[in-house]
């Protein structure tokens, strides 16, 4: 059965405080055997550390153990109803430039695979991250909240200026090549755009670099990728730098579709949006990929 083009790794579940509660397992296989879709990851968000240390940091939670393992039983015992391959997995995120990622070893024994995710920028040596704000200000309804927000994006900038943008590049790569190497469940990286996004998010001037400059320093990463086959994941929105991409096929990179799918069918991120993000790697002619 060829799968190339009709799986979708990056489904939620409904536990998760960013799904809603149609994100069921009956639900979700349902609407998968409508799109024709042969195999489907489900994902439960699981961080362990939060960059502020707390049990909240913007709008990401630390794991509740209980609903962790409700997910396991949950997926592991689950009969599908239409002959769907169903993988059950954690989206989790690159922590630091050591490459540790946000979830211990124990719990990634019991589930099929790992979608990594860069939520927020990663703690590095070059940049350590202490921005516990949402980096656009705007983001917050309350004014002093939004003015207090600003000063520590301000105070932020300030410090990416004094620091080489080619090293933070390169520190960032680095860390996604050592996770990969030291986690073998890593099968795909989430919402991956242009493989820069989180950097162009806090502020870092990506763009100082030249085009094949950039390409030089992505390099490990599209090396690492085309060897551990790791899926580079793409939704429909388009890239900033489609260059990048390129590249990384040149290297052998193979690339998913997604709509990273809260919902079912209304609003952003919902899974029959599904084909929006195919078509989007169609138009780039980018080679896709199953997870083997």
């Amino acid at each position: 059965m060829n799968r190339i083009g009709n799986v979708d790794y990056h489904v939620h579940y409904f536990i998760d405080k960013c799904a809603q509660e149609e994100m069921t397992l009956s639900n979700i296989e349902k609407t998968a055997f409508q799109l024709g879709l042969k195999e489907i990851c489900v994902l439960k968000h699981y961080c362990d550390h939060l960059p502020n240390g707390k049990d909240e940091f913007i709008t990401w939670y630390r794991i509740k153990p209980n609903e962790f393992d409700y997910f396991v039983n949950d997926i592991t015992t689950y009969q599908s109803k239409y002959d769907i391959r169903i993988l059950s997995g954690v989206e989790t995120e690159l922590l630091d430039d050591k490459g540790t990622i946000n979830i211990p070893k124990d719990k990634v024994d019991l589930i099929d695979f790992i979608a990594l995710s860069c939520h927020w920028l990663l703690n590095m040596e070059v940049l350590p991250m202490d921005l516990f704000y949402y980096p656009n200000a705007s983001f917050y309804e309350n004014e002093g909240e939004r003015k207090e927000a600003q000063e520590a994006i301000n105070h932020w900038i300030a410090k990416v200026k004094k620091t080489d943008t080619a090293t933070i590049i390169k520190s960032y790569v680095n860390a996604y090549v050592k996770a990969i190497e030291g986690n073998n469940k890593i099968k795909t990286l989430s919402h991956m755009y242009d493989g820069l996004f989180p950097l162009d998010l806090y502020h870092i001037p990506v763009d100082e670099l030249s085009k094949t400059d950039l390409i030089d320093v992505m390099t490990p990463l599209f090396e690492i990728c085309a060897e551990k086959k790791v899926l580079w994941e793409l939704l429909s929105t388009p890239v900033k730098r489609p260059f990048i991409l390129q590249a990384a096929k040149e290297h052998g990179v193979k690339f998913c579709a997604s709509s990273d799918s809260h919902m079912i069918a209304n609003g952003w991120g919902n899974l029959v949006d599904h084909y929006q993000s195919e078509a989007y790697i169609d138009s780039l002619e980018l080679p896709k990929g199953i997870i083997k």
